[in-house]
């Protein structure tokens, strides 16, 4: 499963395509969700089988979607702290990605996922191809659920927001 937008090329949609092909000895079936065309995703994929869910804004179905994936890839070449990856880590699924933005702060090498540099191929294929054996995919989709919910739970955000709001403001000196 990926989330891409046909029109981002900062999503990383054509590493994804690329990825896959190079997995052709399993047969990948693309789960993709997001703002993509059939047509463009087959322009895209060649080969591979996909399947574009279109935007999905109804959260059980979306989680719904997630749990039919056995991975989810984020080929993303900028991005902060990805929703999609919080989202597939709550529902215990193993991220493989590239190293960009916030998603090494979620993404723990070879403990919930696997991390490549941007851009390398090798890299990502091979985390593609280690996620989708037994093990590890299974067990890093178990830490991927324990991390979401351990660091990303609503109320741990908010209690870690207030702290963080209490101690800027405990620090901040009157100068008027």
């Amino acid at each position: 499963m990926t989330a891409m937008s046909q029109d981002s090329p900062r999503k990383g949609g054509r590493y994804a395509a690329e990825a896959l092909a190079a997995l052709h000895d399993l047969k990948p079936l693309a789960l993709l969700v997001g703002d993509v065309l059939p047509e463009r995703a087959r322009e895209l994929f060649g080969e591979v089988e996909c399947h574009c869910t279109g935007k999905i804004l109804d959260a059980g179905l979306l989680a719904d979607w997630y749990a039919a994936a056995d991975v989810f890839l984020c080929p993303s070449l900028a991005d902060n702290l990805p929703s999609t990856v919080l989202e597939s880590m709550a529902c215990g699924l193993p991220i493989v990605a590239f190293r960009t933005g916030g998603i090494p702060e979620m993404v723990e090498q070879g403990v919930n996922g696997h991390l490549a540099d941007q851009r390398n191929m090798c890299g990502l294929v091979s985390g593609l191809r280690a996620a989708l054996q037994d093990d590890p995919g299974q067990r890093w989709g178990q830490a991927s659920r324990k991390i979401a919910e351990a660091r990303y739970a609503d109320n741990m955000m908010r209690d870690n927001y207030i702290s963080l709001y209490r101690r800027a403001v405990a620090s901040w000196e009157w100068r008027g």
